[in-house]
């Protein structure tokens, strides 16, 4: 490996490790090899940093704005706009309803371990009447079923969960949606201290203050977050877990605030001359209603698949201009 390092000049291996910079898992092997690649390959490492209304995005962008190392190579700061609308669900039917509509699976690993155990159950009580010795046992059963709901009122949105139909409750076990449904909840509380407080103004100022290599931004929401082939489910899973995505910007139609803030932002903190562009992204999924079906009108969020046409990838930048603060625009 040594005489690798000392035949190939230093810029010849960056240029090589810059192709890896899209496969952050070649990257992390890389830097493994020698103390060489590490130095000239840790520069492609983290390169692009996340703003969200989500307090665990936040705290991730600060520990890498304070990293010794990797905050000298962000140049690309991605602002989700993506947000929680607690009117769409304020109650666990409407939450459920949404979630059953969603273009995606949610599944609790519990239920089917729980499924299993009544199905033994079931079992044990066709038993139990064929020998003539039912009565008991089935009130017990009846017990051990219904045991492991949980009834803690100090839980978030456990009003709402109590008052729930028979058919709510049935369809919120089966898809794990009671703890979901809370932590929705609180996830909306805190989206509401964070746009309450301006954390995401004083949060992006901190970003400009810390990372000296950023000159681009990106304004989209969750989806464009996908990784490179990740389908929507997995994407999903991975940034939220069993809970309910919040609402992508095309479910926000005519509400021009989310861009309104953005551009708010930009103008009270960002330094004269940073920006170089900025960036609207193609989110990276496909409505597959609408490519079936363009009369569709079901307002719901249609099915999504993994985009795959080269026309899909089409972006807007805007490239600024600082002497005059305006903008020119360039479909790429």
């Amino acid at each position: 490996m040594a005489a690798i390092t000392e035949t190939l000049p230093p810029e010849l291996l960056s240029r090589i490790f810059s192709f890896l910079s899209s496969e952050r898992h070649d990257i992390s092997v890389s830097r493994l090899v020698c103390h060489a690649f590490k130095e000239l390959s840790s520069p492609f490492l983290i390169t692009r940093a996340v703003l969200a209304k989500r307090l665990p995005t936040i705290t991730h962008l600060y520990e890498i704005c304070q990293h010794p190392y990797y905050h000298r190579y962000v140049a690309e700061l991605v602002w989700d706009a993506s947000v929680i609308d607690k009117s769409e669900h304020d109650s666990l039917h409407e939450y459920v309803e949404s979630c059953e509509f969603a273009p995606r699976r949610f599944k609790d690993s519990s239920w089917q371990g729980t499924q299993k155990r009544r199905l033994a159950e079931w079992q044990r009580l066709e038993e139990l009447r064929q020998n003539g010795h039912g009565h008991a046992s089935i009130e017990a059963s009846a017990v051990t079923s219904l045991s492991h709901m949980s009834t803690d009122s100090s839980h978030e949105g456990e009003e709402d969960i109590t008052n729930a139909g028979e058919g709510d409750m049935d369809r919120a076990e089966r898809l794990g949606l009671f703890e979901a449904y809370r932590i929705y909840r609180a996830r909306w509380k805190a989206q509401r201290q964070i746009e309450e407080s301006g954390l995401m103004k004083s949060t992006l100022a901190y970003a400009f203050a810390r990372l000296p290599k950023l000159r681009t931004l990106v304004f989209t929401d969750y989806r464009s977050l996908a990784a490179d082939g990740e389908c929507f489910n997995d994407c999903c899973r991975r940034l939220f877990g069993n809970v309910l995505q919040p609402l992508s910007l095309d479910r926000q139609l005519f509400n021009p605030e989310p861009f309104v803030q953005f551009l708010g932002a930009i103008g009270s903190v960002a330094p004269a001359g940073r920006i170089q562009s900025l960036i609207i992204p193609r989110h990276p999924f496909e409505s597959m209603d609408t490519a079936l079906d363009p009369s569709d009108t079901d307002p719901r969020e249609p099915i999504c698949v993994t985009a795959s046409h080269a026309t899909l990838s089409r972006v807007w930048t805007l490239h600024w201009i600082p002497a005059t603060r305006t903008q020119e625009s360039q479909y790429v």
